[in-house]
């Protein structure tokens, strides 16, 4: 995906999900195969220029059954931002802001779920909590950020910038 090879990627991650689809366990098929196929298809339609429509409420749903992600929290705010519903984004991002993100929990989700966030901040152009997300990344300036196997976003950098250019500092 990083270097614009979509349609590979559509590829390995239809490869990807019916490998996952066969391999034993209690959370193999709804989890590892549908939680990571479904991810996948949606950034590279998103990258593609060919949002689905219904997503928004995808992760809606999902964030329902899995509250403990701050991805699948942070994914409204940012698809919405990403298709210029600005005003909606705003209402997702308050709903997480509280104490500057700050109650979000650090888990394996939270690196992913803060750099979605930022996306969406820059979008709605909040300095407040631009700042917040700044001071939260900052530390995690120099990593890669991925969600597990899911999806790579690249560089920590991209988003400090997009913070920093929210907050105007050149």
């Amino acid at each position: 995906m990083l270097d614009g090879r979509f349609d590979y990627a559509k590829q390995l991650a239809h490869e990807a999900f019916d490998f996952a689809t066969r391999v034993s366990g209690p959370y193999s098929r709804e989890i590892y195969a549908q939680l990571s196929f479904s991810g996948q298809k949606i950034l590279i339609d998103e990258l593609c220029g060919e949002t689905a429509p219904d997503v928004v409420n995808h992760f809606r749903e999902l964030r329902e059954r899995y509250p403990e992600s701050v991805t699948l929290r942070a994914a409204p705010a940012f698809f919405l931002s990403r298709a210029g519903r600005l005003d909606d984004a705003r209402q997702e991002l308050f709903a997480l802001s509280r104490n500057g993100f700050a109650e979000l929990p650090q888990n394996v989700t939270w690196l992913f779920g803060i750099c979605l966030l930022a996306e969406a901040v820059h979008y709605v152009n909040d300095r407040d909590w631009a700042e917040s997300l700044y001071r939260l990344l900052l530390p995690y300036h120099d990593r890669n950020v991925s969600i597990s196997v899911v999806a790579c976003f690249g560089s920590a950098h991209r988003f400090l910038g997009l913070l920093a250019a929210t907050c105007d500092r050149w």
